[in-house]
């Protein structure tokens, strides 16, 4: 877990079973920065003001040589991982960094805000409507009408015929591999879905405020605070549908304001 903020240099702890403990911190270095990895492999930050992207392992960092700071990172395996900027989809082949394809369109404008990919496709979302997919390697053309010209911010797949994108204004749409239908529509300050993570068809979302699930064509809400409580989901990632983890954020605990919970798939506790 990384605790960090604009204010204080970055902390990442690490609890194996038997409680936290500290794993790595940087020096007199400021700025927000998010946290991810490689399955078994080093982990992967990036947004800080050091280095675009960096990986840290054993105690140690190092510069991934990434060309600039990165909007979102997300890694398949040790030798494959992508990264979006701007109008920019880069790949990682295990050794360096590269631009895949040309800018997203329309170029020069489009900003995206999240991807995910699997070994042969990738799916970028972003403002304006921005919803990319590409299948080895090149951009591939995929129905537009039935979906809402809205600002996306997360992206989650289980197949190129099975992708969701969550909006800025609390929306959840599904792609089928013929055109999008909504799953879930939102409103209010408190509603964008910042976040998934899913397995076996089963999807996992959050807002700021709120945890939910999909599954079996089913929206539940599994967690749930008013907008204006202090507390605040950051992020929210698994190991199975059945072993969910989601980081909080709760300025009025008296132990610590980071906290990280724990989903069983019925219950969640405090990790």
């Amino acid at each position: 877990m990384l605790v960090g903020s604009a204010y204080a240099a970055h902390a990442i702890s690490f609890n194996g079973g038997n409680g936290w403990v500290p794993y790595f911190r940087t020096e007199n270095e400021r700025g927000l920065a998010a946290l991810t990895g490689f399955h078994s492999g080093p982990l992967i930050e990036y947004g800080s003001s050091s280095c675009a992207i960096q990986f840290i392992e054993d105690g140690t960092r190092r510069c991934s040589g990434a060309p600039t700071s990165a909007q979102h990172v997300f890694a398949v395996n040790e030798a494959l991982a992508y990264a979006v900027y701007d109008d920019r989809l880069l790949d990682y082949d295990g050794v360096n960094w590269r631009q895949l394809g040309a800018p997203l369109p329309p170029p020069g404008i489009a900003r995206a805000r999240a991807v995910w990919a699997n070994q042969s496709s990738v799916f970028v979302v972003g403002d304006a409507g921005l919803l990319a997919l590409f299948d080895n390697g090149v951009m591939k053309a995929i129905p537009r009408a039935d979906a809402p010209n809205v600002d996306y911010v997360s992206a989650w797949g289980f197949g190129v015929n099975d992708l969701w994108a969550g909006s800025a204004d609390g929306q959840l749409i599904h792609y089928d591999g013929k055109g999008w239908s909504p799953s879930l529509t939102g409103s209010g300050s408190c509603s964008p879905i910042l976040g998934m993570w899913g397995d076996a068809g089963t999807l996992y979302f959050h807002t700021q405020s709120m945890i939910g699930v999909h599954r079996q064509g089913i929206v539940r809400q599994l967690m749930y605070w008013d907008c204006d409580e202090p507390v605040k989901i950051e992020s929210l990632w698994g190991n199975s549908v059945n072993e969910v983890f989601v980081a909080l954020h709760d300025p009025n605990a008296t132990d610590c304001a980071a906290k990280l919970m724990w989903f069983d798939g019925a219950s969640f506790s405090p990790l």
